[in-house]
């Protein structure tokens, strides 16, 4: 009898698995056909003729339609204490209106062991972690996380030109310190990142207020990243490492560091 209940209990569990994944690919499909549908709601501001310049440099197309679409591999702890997990991941950029889906896997053989759905389409964002792809590592959903996500497309614009030059619906300001300073509209208000690039064509960003996800909430906090080692990536002359960290009391607590490895524009 017993193991008559363990047999049960384990088809189950791979029926639930099973649901859950394909839910999860469901949900993938349905953002990715939204991100391609979402169009600018405002005219656009002059993009800064140094941004301008990078993004030509870079070889990006001002006629490019369609999404970018980025390789990486990367490494992501979600507390100071953590261990670090590597991870594969592919983003998907809008061109036309500020939008991106990220999504990265850790995997030991098949397995899913860590699962990262990262967006911002249609001005909702969403972070869904999971471990063994069910179970909850981190999770934000809501007008903060809107804001954060909106924020992280911002500071990724350095490794997307193309959506540089089409320059959608974001406003634009150069400060008096030579940094640039680029905001769009959201539903809990504008989200602001500020931009900064050297010669060489690395950069760093910078947000004062990005939402953290805590236990209960969502606490503004100061978050950074840095952008490095321009190489060819595709078509593409861009930075080719990158890290990002929220600013503590403790500390810098760096979460996320990657290496593109491909970038293309798909129509």
């Amino acid at each position: 009898m017993f193991w008559i209940w363990l047999v049960v209990a384990a088809v189950a569990l791979e029926t639930l698995v099973t649901a859950f994944l394909l839910w999860r690919l469901y949900q993938r499909r349905r953002l990715i056909a939204r991100l391609r549908k979402v169009r600018a709601v405002a005219e656009p501001s002059a993009l800064p003729a140094r941004l301008r310049a990078y993004a030509e440099a870079a070889g990006a197309e001002s006629a490019a339609k369609g999404l970018i679409r980025i390789r990486q591999d990367c490494e992501i702890r979600f507390q100071p204490d953590q261990s670090w997990h590597q991870l594969q991941a592919e983003s998907l950029v809008a061109l036309g209106a500020p939008g991106f889906l990220w999504q990265a896997k850790a995997k030991a053989g098949p397995i899913a062991v860590v699962s990262v759905l990262d967006a911002y389409v249609a001005g909702e964002g969403l972070l869904d972690a999971r471990l063994l792809s069910l179970f909850p590592l981190a999770r934000a959903k809501g007008e903060a996380a809107d804001k954060a996500e909106a924020m992280r497309y911002l500071a990724e614009l350095l490794w997307a030109p193309d959506a540089l030059l089409s320059s959608p619906g974001l406003t634009w300001q150069e400060q008096p310190d030579g940094s640039i300073q680029v905001e769009t509209e959201t539903k809990s208000g504008p989200a602001r990142v500020t931009l900064m690039l050297d010669e060489t064509g690395c950069g760093w960003v910078r947000a004062e207020d990005r939402p953290r996800a805590v236990p209960g909430g969502a606490v503004p906090t100061p978050w950074e990243g840095r952008f490095w080692n321009p190489q060819q990536i595709g078509s593409r002359l861009l930075p080719s490492e990158a890290e990002v960290a929220w600013i503590l009391p403790e500390g810098r607590f760096i979460y996320w560091k990657g290496r593109l490895l491909d970038y293309r524009v798909e129509a």
